[in-house]
């Protein structure tokens, strides 16, 4: 028995064991084997899950280890979860969860660990001794919620443990509360399945309250404002110390770990927090400091290092330096074929593919650039050379999406290709996007301009123009508004109530047909790069904002309305008609000096072009 599964013992089968014959008595006393024989072999079941569970989540690969998993606790550095103003460590979420609702959603965005946490939550969850709840881990990117329920697929990954598990026995195990449901990466779910996903969840932590659920995912706001059930906890970022513990814990050259403490330590930190905060990030920094000694403060130009880095690496462990990759592709024309794949895969919301189809987006890249490679030589490449993804069975992954988002964005970016408007403008209406547009700025924030930007606002500003009244304005600036009636945070009893609006433009939205009106997404977006007012209830609602929203909707904290049911009282109390001046003016000066700053530069271009021409005359 290995170190992991050795740790699941008698202690924690004298628990499983109370679980079952609680949970499960009604299921297990009509058997006709017995009902002490079919709690025995349910619970046998449930131990071998735990452990091969408990195994597979202390069993990781990162950008350190790219070809051989480490363990958890080499890669992890345990987090703290924000919760309004109140800072919570990791364990003593865990520790408290039954205490303050057994509900909760864990936001991050890309890189911050996330579902490194959702597994360490399982491996503290099934530790003897603390195991109150059958612990069941879940990726919810591997459920086909539009063809079966999460009942049955959980019905599936128990069913190869015990034959003596049903859906009727997990139902029963529901009802008394006997499950810790874990279900990472709601934010990876496909879009044809975002409904349904919503749906399901949301069903099961109303219908069976008494057990604990816990929902990983980026942060969404206009999507999970209607999760009230959910209290939603953020990860916070990597603070100096656990920075420092998270290098200590990495195998890596001790050597380099010191030197790379002591520069953050100096200065590195402060300089480079936004990076050195996230954990992925961090890795990815003490990869490329080993080569350059030195740190891009640009997003953009850190992920193209590393992705240098990584491809070089698989050269400096071979004795003769001589290697060429299988594909025969060089460094330059194997970035183009990686960044076609990874925008094609981008286009169709893919982030987990079979191999077939990851190798059919190889070949459609291939073709598209017009070179000469075999797409199984190029996968090989990708998957044993650079190991930017990683193959299990027959599913292969990136080994972060942030790497398909940055190289998507970089073929956006850096091509001219035909309507180049129109796929922007479609990604400020897609769910999850947000780190993706940020890196496309980020990237050529003069190309974005050119593409986009100045084209986009002018269309903003004349629809607010020719508005008739603030009707045709809230219409036209989004198509759905949530008005919700949230808590402030608070983990005692003293909770204050507040109504909130939240212009919507995202598509899988419950209520959510027809086409989408993304305009306050573009300006959510990049309101704060460009200096654009964005909207905020507590900037521009009215004194009697709340009395009015109490009054219209006395019984309900969520509502989903499409523009057309806003009424003019609720547009006026909420201070829309205030908004949309003051957005239209930001607005104009911005598209001005954008406008003016790009017909400068093409005067100097075109001097220089009339220099070029009269010396040639």
């Amino acid at each position: 028995m290995d170190p992991i599964n050795s740790a699941l013992s008698s202690s924690l089968s004298n628990s499983l064991a109370q679980l079952v014959d609680k949970a499960f008595q009604a299921v297990v006393s009509g058997s006709r084997e017995g009902a002490n024989s079919v709690a025995a072999k349910l619970q046998v079941g449930f131990e071998k899950y735990i452990a091969t569970t408990r195994s597979r989540c202390n069993s990781v690969k990162t950008l350190i280890s790219t070809s051989t998993p480490v363990l958890l606790d080499k890669a992890y550095e345990p987090v703290d979860l924000e919760y309004g103003n109140i800072t919570i460590p990791i364990d003593d979420f865990i520790s408290r969860i039954s205490s303050i609702g057994n509900r909760a959603l864990i936001t991050a965005t890309l890189g911050s660990g996330k579902s490194f946490t959702m597994r360490y939550i399982y491996s503290q969850f099934s530790q003897p001794g603390v195991l109150s709840h059958i612990p069941i881990f879940i990726e919810l990117r591997d459920v086909p919620f539009s063809e079966k329920s999460l009942v049955s697929y959980i019905y599936d990954i128990l069913q190869p443990f015990t034959n003596f598990v049903s859906e009727r026995s997990i139902i029963a195990g529901l009802k008394s509360g006997a499950f810790c449901l874990l279900l990472d990466g709601l934010d990876e779910v496909s879009s044809k399945n975002i409904r349904e996903a919503d749906k399901q969840i949301n069903r099961i932590a109303a219908e069976y309250p008494n057990n604990i659920i816990i929902v990983s995912s980026r942060p969404d706001r206009p999507r999970f404002i209607s999760w009230h059930n959910f209290p939603e906890y953020q990860v916070s970022g990597l603070t100096l110390v656990k920075l420092e513990n998270l290098i200590n814990r990495i195998d890596f050259d001790e050597t380099e770990k010191a030197l790379f403490i002591t520069k953050a330590r100096k200065q590195l930190y402060r300089t480079h927090e936004q990076i050195l905060s996230n954990p992925l990030l961090a890795s990815m920094m003490l990869l490329t400091f080993k080569e350059f000694q030195d740190i891009p403060s640009k997003m953009h130009v850190f992920y193209g290092i590393a992705f240098d880095v990584l491809y070089r690496r698989h050269d400096t462990i071979k004795t003769d330096f001589q290697r060429e990759f299988k594909s025969g592709l060089d460094l330059n024309d194997f970035k183009r074929v990686f960044m076609t794949l990874c925008f094609m895969a981008f286009l169709d919301r893919k982030f987990n593919f079979k191999v077939d189809t990851f190798k059919s987006y190889i070949r459609k890249a291939v073709a598209y650039e017009e070179l000469e490679a075999d797409a199984d030589l190029v996968y090989k490449d990708l998957n044993h050379n650079i190991c930017i993804v990683h193959t299990e069975g027959d599913d292969v992954n990136f080994i972060h999406r942030s790497f398909q988002e940055y190289f998507s964005a970089l073929f956006l970016s850096k091509r001219s290709i035909d309507r180049s408007y129109d796929y922007i403008d479609a990604f400020f209406s897609e769910q999850g996007t947000e780190e993706f547009i940020s890196m496309l700025v980020e990237i050529d924030k003069e190309e974005f301009e050119r593409k986009y930007l100045i084209r986009r606002l002018a269309e903003i500003e004349k629809s607010l123009f020719e508005a008739k009244n603030l009707k045709q304005k809230v219409e036209s600036f989004c198509a759905i508004y949530v008005i919700a009636v949230v808590d402030s945070p608070s983990l005692n009893s003293d909770i204050i109530e507040k109504a909130i609006l939240v212009p919507v433009g995202l598509r899988g939205l419950k209520h959510a047909a027809g086409p989408v009106n993304n305009t306050a997404n573009v300006i959510s977006y990049i309101g704060p790069i460009y200096g654009i007012n964005i909207y905020y209830t507590g900037t521009y609602a009215k004194p009697d904002w709340n009395v009015v929203v109490s009054e219209q909707f006395p019984n309900s904290h969520v509502n989903v309305l499409t523009s057309s049911k806003i009424s003019a009282k609720i547009a006026k109390t909420a201070g829309l008609d205030t908004y949309f001046r003051d957005l239209s003016a930001s607005i104009r000066r911005v598209n001005r000096n954008l406008v003016e700053r790009h017909a400068k530069k093409t005067r100097v271009l075109s001097d220089a072009l009339r220099k070029i021409s009269s010396r040639n005359a």
